[in-house]
């Protein structure tokens, strides 16, 4: 299994190890009970119940199929189930609370923080696509250490992981929609870039040629100029380094935060890596796990330096993170905890709300104008329009290759003339 196969779900009947399921609250809180799982593990399947109840009467998706599919859907047209979930989600609170008085006739520790701050906080963390076995040390005393937040705040807070978990699931569609298009067209991609670059080359060479007279002169030329070029982009780096480093100088307190936050995930992911760590031949034995830490290496040390970017590196480390615990659940890996996923909130005003939103449409619309998605959309999705791509491919190769060729001769004739010229 591939990474980009894996789900980022596990379900509540994968938790009590039983057949897939419905459950209403007394019977999944007995069940829970029995396998000796404590107050917030039990609050966290109330809510993910809660989830696949809305799911089930929503997209008829049962809670096997959201393990094996995952909470963001690519079919006719994308689905961002959790997001849906959060949109709706005033209408099960009425449900979830009175599940609290069955709960706390149990427990003596919901005591100790009401059971609707309890439900928020599991929410704006965005906890509950994650395996509850990584919060078995968590004890609830610690939440209650935690600021009281007013509605107001708690609004701004919700409001800030609709917008999250909306831009999350566009970004992924986008990156299912390049990776579905390159599965589908992969031999035929893979020659074409080939011929685009060898294309782009002699067209270089070309704009060179009339200032040679032979090949050699030509071929040093174009080296020359390739370290040039080498050298521009080196200094184009680091000028964007520069640019980050004074930008890091001048962190707001959220961003600071968020900065945090990603250092948590992406140590989270490592610690359970530790095979690929280990391993001699990681990338065969624990492929999926090394794909993981690869793409959680590239998003940590990518240079960012402005909120919006730090806001998209931490949702993709968390979608990560998520797909990384219900594999080793699923795969009886050890999994490894101790990283607290639940800390002080991130409040932003709704005029910061608004720029963040607007910040990260433009990185959004940026990355599908960048990759093609719209253009590849359409040949994933239609298999009809997929042969016609495939036909348009072949066509595009036999054209390059016609063009390089005559470039090449063009580049000769030049030459030629040039030679011509210099001997008389």
């Amino acid at each position: 299994m591939s990474k980009k196969n894996l789900t980022d779900y596990y379900p509540v009947y994968k938790e009590l190890d039983g057949t897939p399921a419905m459950f209403n609250a007394e019977d999944l809180i007995d069940q829970a009970e029995k396998r000796g799982l404590n107050t917030f593990q039990i609050a966290i399947l109330l809510v993910k119940n809660a989830f696949e109840g809305h799911i089930f009467l929503t997209y008829q998706i049962r809670p096997d199929q959201l393990f094996s599919e995952g909470t963001i859907l690519f079919k006719t047209k994308p689905e961002y189930l959790l997001l849906n979930f959060y949109e709706n989600f005033a209408q099960y609170m009425p449900g979830l609370m009175q599940s609290e008085l069955y709960l706390t006739s149990r427990r003596d520790d919901l005591a100790e923080i009401s059971f609707e701050k309890l439900t928020q906080h599991i929410l704006v963390n965005q906890i509950i696509r994650f395996p509850v076995s990584i919060f078995s040390t968590f004890v609830i005393k610690t939440l209650k250490g935690l600021p009281v937040l007013s509605q107001k705040a708690m609004d701004q807070r919700f409001a800030l992981v609709l917008l999250c978990e909306r831009y999350l699931g566009e970004f992924t569609l986008a990156e299912l929609t390049n990776q579905k298009y390159f599965d589908k067209f992969f031999e035929l991609g893979q020659q074409l870039r080939l011929k685009e670059e060898v294309l782009s080359h002699y067209q270089k060479k070309f704009l060179l040629a009339p200032f040679v007279i032979s090949e050699h002169d030509l071929d040093e030329l174009m080296y020359q100029k390739l370290i040039e070029e080498k050298m521009n982009n080196s200094s184009q780096y680091m000028e964007n380094l520069r640019r980050i480093n004074h930008e890091n100088t001048e962190s707001s307190p959220s961003q600071l935060q968020v900065k945090e936050m990603i250092k948590l995930l992406y140590r989270a992911i490592s610690k359970n890596c530790i095979e690929v760590h280990t391993s001699t031949d990681s990338e065969k034995n624990f492929a999926e796990l090394n794909e993981i830490f690869q793409e959680a290496n590239t998003i940590y040390n990518e240079p960012v330096g402005l909120f919006h970017e730090y806001i998209l590196n931490y949702l993709r480390l968390m979608l990560l993170l998520g797909k990384l615990l219900v594999f080793r659940k699923s795969s009886d890996f050890e999994i490894n905890g101790g990283f607290q996923l639940i800390g002080k909130e991130i409040l932003l005003s709704k005029e910061d709300l608004k720029l963040l939103g607007a910040n990260l449409d433009e990185q959004l619309i940026n990355y599908r104008i960048r990759n093609f998605t719209e253009y590849k959309l359409k040949f994933v999705i239609d298999d009809e329009l997929t042969e016609i791509h495939s036909h348009f491919l072949k066509q595009q190769i036999e054209y390059i290759d016609n063009q390089i060729l005559q470039i090449q001769n063009d580049i000769k004739e030049i030459l030629k003339i040039k030679s011509q010229k210099q001997q008389s």
